[in-house]
């Protein structure tokens, strides 16, 4: 992990000591900022600032350090919506090849460039870090344990076997987040991580429900054992996810880039389709699905009762139990669900097993703060 700047403005402000990407001498701080473009791939001025400098109360000094990697061919620039004021920022292949030299974070073979950046896949990529954000932003009010590094974007899953496309043979999820909630006046912790697939309403939805479907077919896939693996192990064959996670991360789909309305209608049809899905109706332990908006994440947070749980209909029903109160398009009230690390902790560190209420229940990892 990059070293993490202690007094913002003063290191900031003495960023760089050289001019030429062969030679620079960087700062902990312009050395943050330069893996946080490496690590998320395309920030604007404004998620660079938020990320690197959330104390501060201008964009100045981090502006400052921006330049200064772009004068030093480190990181590239693109101006957003025909303003430099919002500018996209990218580290270059001199400012990856700085980055990967550090071996402070993991390597990536995908490397962002000026087309890229100016292309209309950018608006997707920018979605995603507005969702990290959002987490971000609500962990550090809250005081829990997240920090810009804890998402990473376009983690890749093999869902099948052979030598196929790999568009068919692997799951690529929009972002992979770790989370680590705190209560420390109950002394609490509970691990979390999340599969994050934020939809900006322009994908057709039997493909978004397509997607939703592969994290269930990655949930089922074991690998095809070899002779080597025979040699090893002994048993019968695990499934992969096992073998890169201890639990199986919940998928939360973000949806934005529409009216409100919409995107209830969006969510609420999506849940209808996956719930119609014969090879859904298995159960599947630890395999939970849910949706909110990226406004409802931005304003309420991952605490509250935003999510609707998409693969259970008896919860995407009429209830008073909402907060804050959402309605479906004839205005009833819709059930959403918080958390179940949330609901744990708010009850004292017991995990209810009664309540239907909760659709990621008993699927946290918790342990006591020493």
């Amino acid at each position: 992990m990059t070293t993490r700047p202690t007094d913002e403005a003063a290191e900031l402000a003495s960023a760089t000591q050289a001019q030429t990407g062969a030679d620079l001498a960087l700062s902990p701080a312009a050395a943050h900022v330069l893996h946080l473009l490496y690590h998320h791939r395309l920030l604007k001025t404004r998620h660079v600032h938020e990320m690197a400098t959330p104390h501060a109360k201008w964009t100045r000094q981090v502006l400052f350090v921006l330049n200064q990697l772009h004068q030093a061919g480190l990181a590239g620039r693109v101006n957003f919506r025909g303003t430099r004021k919002d500018s996209l920022w990218y580290a270059t292949p001199d400012g990856a090849a700085v980055v990967e030299l550090s071996g402070d974070i993991p390597g990536r073979a995908y490397r962002m460039d000026r087309q890229r950046a100016s292309g209309p896949l950018r608006h997707h990529a920018l979605a995603v870090v507005d969702t990290g954000l959002a987490f971000l932003r609500h962990g550090r009010r809250r005081g829990d344990d997240v920090d810009p590094f804890d998402w990473s974007p376009e983690i890749a899953h093999r869902i099948r076997s052979g030598n196929g496309p790999f568009e068919t043979t692997h799951l690529v999820s929009d972002a992979l987040l770790h989370y680590l909630l705190v209560d420390a006046k109950r002394k609490q912790r509970a691990q979390m991580q999340f599969f994050l697939e934020v939809d900006r309403a322009t994908m057709p939805l039997p493909r978004l429900a397509a997607k939703v479907t592969a994290y269930a077919s990655y949930y089922d896939y074991v690998p095809e054992p070899t002779k080597a693996s025979h040699s090893r192990r002994r048993g019968s064959p695990r499934p992969a996810w096992r073998m890169r996670y201890n639990r199986f991360p919940r998928v939360l789909i973000i949806l934005t880039g529409a009216r409100p309305q919409r995107l209830e209608h969006r969510r609420l049809d999506l849940a209808a389709r996956l719930q119609e899905n014969p090879y859904l109706a298995s159960e599947r332990s630890g395999f939970q699905v849910g949706a909110t908006t990226l406004e409802q994440l931005e304003e309420y947070g991952p605490t509250a009762e935003i999510f609707l749980p998409l693969l259970a209909p008896h919860l995407a029903t009429p209830t008073s139990r909402s907060h804050p109160r959402h309605e479906d398009a004839a205005g009833s009230a819709v059930r959403r669900t918080a958390l179940p690390e949330v609901e744990a902790i708010a009850a004292r560190g017991r995990l209810s097993q009664a309540s239907p209420a909760l659709p990621f229940q008993g699927h946290g990892c918790r342990s006591r703060i020493l």
